[in-house]
């Protein structure tokens, strides 16, 4: 018999707020005020054609580690901040001789300490002294355990756009089948380049918004594209049920099924008919009703396209019968490594408090169950969220409440 495993504690990094109790207010009130303007004067020097984006996420002096800040890079800040938050919101106490995994879901990686590293050794024959634990893929995910002193398994997923969704799953599988009692999981990204080649190496794969302001807008008939987040990082602490009920912890929900596939089937575009996707998310919801679906969702033509049909095939085309949808790249931009760890978190809060964010669009793709405003104490006690990246990766979690007798 598996171990149920429950969420006890979450900590975004993000725009739209850090810490829980940010978070939620900004997601309440459909903020999304994020993006800005690529300055004319910067796009003369560095010719980018994508003219909004989101800058990435500052602390300040008092979130930031000292201690770290000299070996580490702003990736392995952010998330290091994350998993603080989540192991404080989570309550638990960790012991000296604790075996508790790390696992992290990174998308590309800090690329901008390279890029600074190259110019640094060309124009003064020098580098970063301390250049090289910076620019290791490994860094962030090892940051967390050196920050908060695991002692258990420590590695990074890489799966593009779906890296962090397969860490949530991964930290599921272990405590499920008996292998870890507690998992500090979650994702992170740092694209941000004060040149902007990271969004103009990006740009030859033709995904980026051209809305005049901007604005990515997911599922809507006239969508152009996803838009760039900069950076942000996301931790939940998952537990064994019985080990959270026995020390009083506050359950925001149950992992109750992780799937994941392969499109094999291009490095860089989603399958047009969806049916490995299709396949998957029929095995994850197989015998259940679900409440709330938090799509992937990213604004591109074709990924919309795709993930629309598949959902309408799963649930049909009435919208009375669907789960609600929504898209929360449509308020943050896409995130990559960090999408999926900031949807599992907000499908968790959904299910705990009821609150389920807008889709911001005004022509929606018809025939979806799309949320258009902000809905309050909203019965919510099944979500899926789903995660497709580039190279053909996908990957979806399933959520439930935990029954009323059992919190």
């Amino acid at each position: 018999m598996k171990n149920r495993v429950v969420i006890t504690g979450i900590g975004p990094v993000t725009q739209l707020g850090i810490g829980k109790t940010e978070f939620i207010k900004n997601l309440l009130s459909g903020k999304r005020n994020f993006s800005q303007k690529i300055p004319e004067e910067t796009k003369k020097k560095y010719p980018v054609n994508v003219d909004y984006y989101v800058p990435a996420v500052k602390l300040t002096s008092e979130q930031t580690d000292r201690k770290i800040k000299l070996f580490s890079n702003i990736n392995s800040q952010v998330v290091a901040l994350a998993s603080k938050l989540a192991i404080e919101d989570s309550g638990i106490t960790i012991p000296e001789d604790n075996e508790i995994p790390a696992i992290l879901g990174l998308g590309v990686g800090d690329l901008s300490s390279g890029f600074k590293n190259y110019e640094k050794f060309i124009t003064e024959g020098k580098m970063d002294r301390f250049g090289a634990p910076k620019v290791m893929a490994n860094a962030p995910a090892s940051w967390i355990s050196i920050t908060n002193q695991l002692h258990g398994e420590c590695y990074v997923i890489n799966a593009a756009c779906a890296s962090s969704t397969n860490a949530i799953g991964e930290a599921y599988l272990k405590i499920a089948d008996g292998h870890a009692d507690t998992v500090v999981c979650g994702g992170t990204e740092w694209l941000q380049d004060d040149k902007f080649s990271i969004i103009k190496l990006l740009e030859g794969l033709k995904v980026f918004d051209s809305s005049p302001d901007g604005l990515p807008r997911p599922f809507q008939e006239t969508r152009s594209g996803l838009l760039l987040n900069e950076g942000t990082a996301c931790c939940l602490v998952l537990e064994n049920y019985e080990t959270a009920k026995k020390r009083g912890a506050e359950i925001y929900a149950v992992v109750t099924g992780f799937a994941a596939s392969m499109d094999a089937y291009s490095i860089v575009a989603i399958e047009e008919s969806g049916a490995v996707i299709e396949k998957m998310l029929r095995k994850l919801t197989s015998g259940k009703r679900i409440d709330y679906y938090n799509a992937h969702g990213t604004g591109t033509i074709l990924n919309d396209k795709v993930e629309s049909e598949v959902f309408k095939r799963i649930f049909g085309e009435d919208v009375k019968n669907q789960p609600m949808i929504n898209s929360t790249k449509g308020l943050l931009g896409h995130t990559f490594g960090a999408s999926g760890a900031i949807e599992a978190m907000v499908c968790a809060i959904a299910i705990k408090y009821g609150i389920v964010h807008p889709n911001l669009i005004d022509h929606p793709i018809e025939n979806l169950n799309l949320v258009s405003e902000v809905k309050t104490n909203q019965e919510v006690n099944t979500a899926i969220s789903a995660s497709f990246g580039f190279g053909g990766h996908n990957a979806a979690l399933l959520f439930e409440k935990v029954e009323g007798k059992d919190e």
